[in-house]
């Protein structure tokens, strides 16, 4: 039996990696890692529920040990994914440590956060900024490290998602998949958190600085 076909999905927190997965997966018929690598070493990958079937492999730049991410990569076609708002990225972030919700599947539960995080109640920490930028900075270098993969804005993917996973299954040639999979997985997708984050930050001029936005 041949090996089962793996993307890996290399991204950063709050890069809207999730969504974009999890679209890929339902619209190709491939299954979705979740966040496994955050809770499992890589060697232990071939025990994942996941690991029989041709799936998508989640790869958070922190997910993985420094000397162990380039071989988890190159054990994937990679697909690189990258959010061009950072500032908007990072409050995303920050918002998600804090209130320790990461996604939601229904509008009520949108309206709950909205309601329920009161404007300027938030703080962001020079700490939190700096290692939020190490991981971009780390995720570039291994981009570039690599040359290999497509890149993938994540603005460009949800200005027009069909065009952008389109052009997914074309430059990795993914028909093959759809013809062999009898049972595709069902993948719920996640609401997009239209929050306006900015208004939920105390110290939101102090984080413009570190963005000069």
């Amino acid at each position: 039996m041949e090996e089962p076909y793996r993307l890996g999905l290399v991204a950063t927190s709050r890069s809207g990696s999730t969504y974009f997965r999890r679209y890929l997966c339902d619209r190709y018929g491939l299954h979705d890692s979740a966040s496994w690598l955050k809770n499992n070493p890589y060697e232990k990958i071939k025990e994942a529920p996941f690991a029989n079937k041709h799936h998508i492999l989640k790869i958070l730049t922190h997910y993985v040990p420094d000397n162990e991410i380039d071989g988890v990569i190159l054990d994937s076609e990679p697909i690189w994914l990258y959010r061009k708002n950072m500032f908007r990225q990072f409050l995303s972030h920050v918002y998600r440590l804090i209130t320790k919700i990461n996604l939601v599947y229904k509008k009520e539960e949108v309206e709950f956060l909205e309601k329920n995080v009161p404007n300027g109640s938030l703080i962001a920490t020079t700490e939190q900024y700096d290692t939020f930028m190490r991981r971009l900075e780390k995720f570039w270098d291994l981009f570039y490290t690599h040359n290999a993969g497509s890149l993938i804005q994540y603005e460009k993917f949800i200005n027009d998602p069909k065009e952008v996973a389109y052009d997914v299954f074309e430059d990795y040639n993914l028909e093959w998949i759809m013809w062999e999979t009898d049972e595709p997985p069902k993948i719920r997708l996640p609401l997009k958190l239209d929050i306006n984050y900015e208004k939920k930050f105390k110290n939101i001029e102090e984080i413009r600085k570190w963005f000069n936005d």
